[in-house]
């Protein structure tokens, strides 16, 4: 999942919401 985040700076934000709120 954070590897996800730092592949797409673009939506670092929102894939790392995500991210928090799934795991």
């Amino acid at each position: 999942m954070a590897a996800t985040a730092a592949a797409r700076p673009l939506v670092t934000i929102q894939t790392l919401e995500g991210d928090m709120a799934t795991d």
